[in-house]
């Protein structure tokens, strides 16, 4: 009898399998087998009982493993170490009804023979605290998804505008319209500032210090004019205070999921989509890189001896002990390594070619810089006074210059060196002349645009989603024309708009509430609370919402942009329902039609002709008898 080892994908079964040789079958499930059911919400509103059914998919895949299975003693269920895989693993279990004592959960971070033996040699349970916070958060992707759409749908005039709310999707779109209509309604306030070129050896320029002279604490600049046309003429000045000394800037973390897809977006040109199927394919194809679904920045203490010999061999400069990382994200999961190569040695893998490439080169460099020394720079400060001219007494006005210079360059040799800005050594009551006073015109400016890195950095920091969704989340917000990319810039469009107008007061909509859901299912994956408390929870309060709190959605004046046909990624991604996206919609590959869904249930309808009219009547009927009119 052999071994059944069961993976997600075909690709790693392959290697997988060509790497334990004889006496192993290794066979895919093809992401996940079980979902919620399509025609209806899935979830007894009662009992919090989820009823999961086997996916078309799922039917015929488990039909294979169930032939496999006869042929083995003993099952091991390796999918992808992350919550997901885990809820995977425990729906394979139940779907194939293994008997305890003869499966084991193993997980892996890289695809290497010496990864997959050790975790084969370190089997566990399945991880149910880690099941549930899965399940939680598909069932209110699903309850929001399926709860608010259809009242969504009932109030758009445009059925072809596909209209629906996520419990992610919804306040990420909202971060793009409120910093767009935060540029609209920003009016620039002018203001004044005053540089001063120094004569000494080396000359330095210095900036007036306005802080006693700002207007308020809400408005920290200086609005009269005359006041800095006279500072500019100030002839010389007072050394008041000089320091110096030095500071260590430390090296770089690994790449996180999050870091990774917003180093890429801005180095690369690479948008988080396009960056998470490079990685998919740079980790199950080519086992270049470990797994790319991550919140930690740690290393495992193998792969920081090899970097160090790596960086050793490069003369690169190495600290005496190797660095530990920290996470200061919000909502980090700490689940595994951060990414890095499998094997620092190998610069550029064979068959690794284009974007690929230079994305396994971004994930290498800052890996191994991550290992490195500090950048070690002098620090020197200088605080001047003017001194008693025309009706001013001496330091009336002050002045700073701040410069550093590199000592060390640590680990920016892998990158480019700090800015280095000269400063003279100078003694405190030193008197200098200014060769030149400029007064400086300024303007208050409006905060900018979001990018796809910066958007990326704005959900990290408000704990919205998680990194492994946000890729999935921006496609899908995108192909439902709630944003648009225009040269770079993520902007917002009128249906988003729209959108947000009809939201924003329900909590599901609100940062600070998405964010407190992703720490609750964090709660459920330590195991310190019920994941059913959380469903309940968040159902409640959106019921409650959904009476008071729901706006009207005003269809805007605009011809839809209608979403295109979901496609299989080509990464091999987990095959599922609204997967890692934070909505509860189906997908458009399992809907048959651009129907609304019926308001009572969540089912699709069908066109139906009554005495007067027609109508969008649920195709249970008779067992829902909802209705939209049309």
């Amino acid at each position: 009898m052999s071994n059944l080892l069961i993976v997600e994908s075909p690709s790693k079964a392959k290697s997988i399998g060509a790497m334990l040789g004889s006496g192993w079958i290794v066979q895919a499930s093809m992401g996940h087998v079980r979902d919620l059911p399509v025609k209806t919400i899935g979830i007894d509103r009662s009992t919090l009982a989820i009823d999961y059914i086997e996916t078309e998919k799922g039917a015929s895949t488990l039909a294979r493993l169930r032939s496999a299975l006869s042929r083995a003693q003993t099952v091991y269920l390796a999918t992808d170490p992350d919550r997901e895989g885990e809820a995977i693993a425990w729906h394979l279990a139940q779907a194939l009804k293994l008997k305890p004592g003869t499966y084991h959960r193993v997980t892996y971070n890289e695809i290497t023979e010496t990864a997959i033996r050790k975790a084969i040699d370190s089997p566990r349970q399945i991880d149910m605290a880690l099941v549930d916070a899965q399940q939680a958060r598909r069932a209110l992707d699903r309850i929001v998804g399926y709860v608010v759409s259809p009242r969504l749908w009932q109030q758009s005039t445009d059925r072809a505008l596909r209209l629906s709310a996520g419990r992610v999707q919804t306040p990420t779109t909202r971060l793009v319209v409120e910093r767009d209509r935060a540029i609209e309604s920003f009016k620039p306030v002018n203001h004044f500032g005053v540089e001063i070129d120094l004569a000494s050896t080396p000359a330095f320029t210095a900036k007036w210090i306005t802080t006693p002279y700002q207007k308020s604490e809400d408005e920290p600049y200086v609005l009269d004019k005359t006041l800095a046309e006279l500072v500019s003429k100030t002839p010389q000045v007072t050394v008041t205070r000089f320091q110096q000394g030095t500071r260590a800037q430390n090296a770089p973390p690994p790449f996180t999921t999050a870091a990774m897809q917003q180093a890429a977006n801005v180095k690369l040109d690479l948008s988080a989509n396009d960056t998470m199927k490079l990685a998919q394919s740079l980790f199950e194809n080519h086992h270049a890189i470990t797994y790319h679904r991550t919140d930690s920045v740690t290393l495992a203490d193998e792969a920081i001896e090899q970097i160090r010999k790596y960086a050793s061999g490069k003369q690169y400069p190495l600290p005496d002990k190797p660095n530990i990382h920290a996470s200061k994200v919000a909502n980090a999961q700490e689940a595994h390594e951060a990414i890095r190569p499998t094997d620092p040695f190998n610069e550029a893998p064979a068959g690794v070619y284009g974007k690929e490439l230079e994305l396994y080169k971004l994930i290498h460099r800052q890996a191994v810089a991550s290992q490195l020394a500090p950048c070690i720079l002098k620090t020197r400060s200088i605080t001047l006074a003017s001194v008693a001219f025309g009706e001013h007494a001496a330091g009336a006005f002050d002045f700073e210059a701040k410069g550093q210079q590199v000592l060390e360059r640590g680990f920016t040799v892998l990158g480019n060196a700090p800015k280095e800005t000269e400063l003279p050594k100078v003694i405190q009551g030193d008197i200098l002349n200014i060769t030149e006073g400029r007064l400086l015109l300024q303007a208050t400016k409006a905060p900018p645009a979001f990018t796809e890195a910066s958007l990326l950095r704005a959900l990290e920091k408000a704990g919205i989603g998680r990194p492994s969704t946000w890729a999935a989340i921006i496609e899908n917000i995108k192909n439902r024309n709630y944003i648009e990319i225009k040269a770079k810039k993520v902007c917002s469009t009128p249906v988003g708009r729209a959108l947000i107008d009809a939201l924003a007061d329900m909590r599901f909509a609100e940062y600070n509430y998405t964010a407190n859901l992703e720490e609750a299912l964090d709660h459920v994956a330590n195991g310190e609370i019920k994941f059913t408390d959380v469903i309940n929870l968040g159902w409640s309060d959106l019921e409650t919402d959904l009476e008071t709190k729901m706006g009207r959605f005003v269809t805007p004046a605009i011809a839809a942009k209608p979403a295109p046909a979901s496609k299989k990624s080509a990464s091999g991604s987990r095959s599922t329902s609204a997967k890692k996206t934070g909505s509860g919609q189906p997908s458009t590959a399992r809907q048959k039609s651009a129907t609304p869904p019926c308001p009572n249930c969540g089912a699709p309808t069908v066109k139906r002709k009554g005495q007067y009219s027609e109508f969008w009547g649920c195709s249970t009927f008779p067992t829902c008898r909802g209705l939209i009119k049309i």
